[in-house]
């Protein structure tokens, strides 16, 4: 990203947070969840585009589990998260 469609006295502004974020980067999260309940309930979402297959998928999975679509799709992400990470 360049700075030169910044006015000048911006530049030292936008470079300083810039390198803040930076130096920030691998701070805080780890991928340690010890500081976090497992069992607490979701407060955060975020979207997943998923095609016409990957729906089929999960719908029959869930038909199959009689759960919803939501659930089957959040314990199959957290497992596969924890084994990814060599939590499980």
């Amino acid at each position: 990203m360049g700075l030169e469609g910044l006015k000048k006295k911006d530049r030292g502004n936008k470079a300083s947070n810039v390198n803040d974020f930076i130096d920030g980067a691998g701070k805080g999260r780890t991928g340690d969840t010890t500081e976090h309940d497992p069992n607490a309930p979701a407060k955060r979402t975020f979207t997943v585009p998923l095609n016409d297959y990957e729906i089929e998928l999960l719908q029959k999975v869930s038909e199959q589990q009689d759960r919803s679509m939501r659930k089957v799709s959040r314990r199959l992400l957290v497992d596969k998260l924890k084994s990814e990470l060599g939590l499980d």
